[in-house]
Formats: structure tokens, C-alpha cells, sequence
């Protein structure tokens, strides 16, 4: 066992190898911010409001298909934009 002094919050913990540098209890904060650091570059963020109680009805459907609120919310738009440039295409808008 080795002694080692995490990196984030200065305090010493036991350790099995020397290597890792980050006590348990900053692991999971810095795994969050490693995750968080990937989502910001990765992915846009877009929020919008339903009516109370739409958004209840929602998660229940979306569960039923076994879809995340993000698969249904992103496949929905693009539906709606596919249909559209249909109508646009056939002089309907």
C-alpha cells in the first residue's frame, strides 16, 4: 500500500499503486468533469418549454418505445424538416 496525495484536494490516501494521483472521493468529480468537457465540445444544447403536464405525457411515450427524450425530440425535428422541404418542393408552402 502506498500513501499518496490526491491531486485535486491535497489530501493523503492509501493507495494500491501510485500511479492514479485522485482519492475516491475526487474520482467521481473528476470523472464528471471529464464528461462534461467531452459533452461541451461535442454536442449543442437546446432547451424549450412544453406545457405542465406535456412533459410527463412525453417521457411516458417516449419509454414505451424505449427512446431517450433525446432520440424522439432529435428524430421528431428531423421529420418535421424532411416534411417541410417536401411540401416546399411540391409548392405547398
Amino acid at each position: 500500500m502506498y500513501t499518496v496525495k490526491c491531486k485535486y484536494c491535497n489530501n493523503s490516501y492509501k493507495s494500491g499503486s501510485n500511479r492514479s494521483g485522485i482519492c475516491p472521493t475526487c474520482k467521481k468529480t473528476a470523472i464528471g468533469r471529464k464528461n462534461t468537457k467531452y459533452r461541451d465540445k461535442t454536442y449543442d444544447q437546446i432547451m424549450f418549454y412544453v406545457p405542465k403536464g406535456e412533459k410527463e405525457r412525453l417521457k411516458e411515450y417516449v419509454s414505451e418505445k424505449n427512446m431517450s427524450m433525446n432520440e424522439f425530440v432529435t428524430q421528431a425535428i428531423g421529420y418535421y424538416i424532411e416534411y417541410l422541404e417536401t411540401q416546399q418542393k411540391e409548392g405547398n408552402i
